[in-house]
């Protein structure tokens, strides 16, 4: 049975925390075209200011505080989103862009759906999905952007190396992530991308193992796949090394084989190569590389 008493720390959606940097949950933005584009106003509705939940549960920006912190048009209480879009939609024909494709939050999402399509005083012309077009620009990184991204990188191969002189026989692998996040976090990562994978001996054929509950052994390689999250950017590291410090003469020559693999790949990452050519290209190597161990 689970703690019903129990909280579990927020992680804002990808999308919204890129367009508003805004980290509180119950959060919805609404972007309105005026007078064409790019013209426009943004709108932000948030959580109210609650003294009583904010005594146990920490501070809340509240419309105000959210407006002055992300410099959105204007900024209202999540409560009034509802009436808000009946409001705004009723007087003449929009198009509407909406994530349709994956909903996020059950309850906002019928609210917003509610009121864009069941109401009878709305004129929707046309609802879209907005998902690929925002992706589309979250591809082309900013200068700032690639400072946080390059951040995330470093924090992880800093804390993989203080991870691997922490690895010895009859260590669990749970106390290897936990040398990991503690580095991480010691370096300013907020938290870590997502669990990591600290599979050592037969449990690396596992593909997505996160148990994490043995004890490493003498002679086996640990595989560790982990990274951190730095300002919303994220690393994603998998690294795999000898549990005694010394590879087996086997052990060295896959493990060079599959570096051969890695180095190659990189070097052929370059503008106008797809990663569905990457990784056909690595899948080719790596059967090359096996043949010739075999």
């Amino acid at each position: 049975m689970g703690c019903r008493v129990c909280r579990y720390r927020f992680h804002q959606g990808t999308d919204l925390l890129y367009m508003t940097g805004f980290q509180e949950p119950d959060a919805v933005l609404l972007l309105e075209s005026t007078g064409g584009l790019p013209e426009h106003k943004s709108i932000l509705y948030v959580r109210p200011r609650d003294p009583h939940r904010e005594l146990w549960d920490g501070p809340r920006a509240g419309p105000d505080g959210a407006a002055a912190f992300t410099g959105v048009t204007e900024a209202y209480n999540i409560d009034e989103l509802g009436a808000h879009l009946e409001q705004k939609y009723s007087k003449m024909g929009f198009s509407v862009w909406y994530c349709t494709e994956e909903y996020v939050h059950p309850d906002h999402d019928d609210v917003i759906i509610n009121s864009l399509t069941n109401s009878p005083h709305s004129h929707i012309d046309n609802v879209h999905t907005y998902t690929q077009l925002l992706h589309k620009l979250r591809l082309v990184k900013s200068p700032a952007e690639l400072n946080l991204m390059r951040k995330a990188g470093q924090i992880a191969a800093s804390a993989f190396r203080e991870t691997m002189h922490s690895t010895r026989p009859d260590v669990m692998e749970y106390q290897l992530e936990s040398v990991f996040e503690h580095h991480c976090k010691m370096k300013g990562a907020q938290t870590l991308s997502f669990p990591p994978v600290v599979a050592g001996g037969s449990r690396a054929n596992c593909l997505h193992y996160i148990t994490n509950n043995r004890e490493l052994r003498a002679g086996d390689l640990v595989l560790f796949d982990a990274g951190c999250e730095y300002h919303g950017y994220v690393s994603d590291v998998t690294r795999t090394w000898p549990v005694s410090g010394q590879f087996t003469a086997g052990q060295r020559e896959l493990y060079e084989a599959v570096l051969r693999v890695k180095q190659a790949s990189i070097k052929a990452s370059r503008p106008g190569v797809t990663l569905n050519q990457l990784n056909r290209s690595a899948a080719n190597m790596i059967s090359s590389e096996l043949q010739g161990i075999a």
